[in-house]
């Protein structure tokens, strides 16, 4: 498998990871007993230990605090758990947030430098139907399934569907199947989660199709306000990092690693 590929498959476990972690109730899971003043605990939603993407999205932030001086720690939530977590102070940031979250938890801070970026698309089955811009979705008629709990899917589509047009699933493989049987005729979900369906022998040669629309979905770190002075340094970085291509060296490594066991 080549390079591109293996750091594709592992950020894609990466957003899987994250995005089984905010649909699913998880059991709180610490990962040691933190007491020293330059440590750094940080919220995940998932382990580190259950995806090539969530190991190399640690071994990067690991780096990250280790050149800020800081150990890295962690422990395991499940997303609402984290939220208050962070904004009470019990732990000092969670990992990958999207734009906008503070607005909500007034204690946070968000780190301007993004860790990841997801994709929002959109598929079909009707191959007459044609989806270049979002705004091509008004007066369009079409009836639209979107997951649940995705903020720029809440925030974008009202506007263009109308409601009785409009649907929001908790399970995407409903959404698929309802594209199927042509209940809907469009589904409206991140690249990682639809790529993995349409990977799937059930879908494999359903004629489903991805459309052209789309919208990225920058996600970033997010600090409690203790540490506002950290925000920018944290930033700063891991946009070195970045540059210096660690990220994908990371994912690679952590891909390696999966596929020895």
């Amino acid at each position: 498998m080549n390079t591109s590929k293996t750091i594709q498959l592992a950020v894609s476990s990466l957003i899987l990871a994250i995005l089984m972690a905010v649909t699913l109730i998880a059991v709180v899971v610490p990962c040691r007993t933190v007491s020293a003043a330059d440590t750094f605990v940080m919220a995940y939603l998932d382990e580190p230990t259950n995806s090539a993407g969530m190991l190399g999205f640690h071994l990067f932030y690991t780096e990250a605090f280790r050149r800020l001086g800081m150990e890295l720690t962690y422990k395991v939530y499940p997303p609402a758990r984290a939220s208050v977590m962070l904004n009470t102070g019990e732990v000092d940031g969670e990992a990958s947030r999207i734009a906008g979250y503070a607005e909500n938890y007034p204690n946070v801070v968000m780190v301007d430098e993004p860790i990841f970026i997801m994709k929002l698309i959109a598929v079909a089955k009707d191959p007459a139907i044609q989806l270049d811009t979002w705004e091509e979705l008004r007066d369009s008629g079409y009836r639209v399934d979107y997951f649940r709990g995705i903020a720029a899917a809440e925030n974008l589509l009202p506007d263009l569907v109308k409601a009785e047009n409009l649907s929001a699933v908790s399970d995407p493989a409903q959404a698929m199947k309802k594209l199927m049987t042509g209940r809907t005729e469009i589904y409206i979900d991140v690249d990682a989660r639809i790529t993995a369906l349409l990977a799937s022998p059930e879908y494999q040669d359903s004629g489903i199709r991805v459309l052209n629309a789309e919208e990225e979905i920058p996600n970033y770190p997010y600090v409690h306000k203790r540490h506002a002075d950290l925000a920018p340094r944290l930033a700063e970085v891991l946009k070195q990092m970045k540059a210096e291509g660690l990220f994908e060296q990371y994912m690679q490594q952590a891909q390696e690693e999966f596929a020895q066991k």
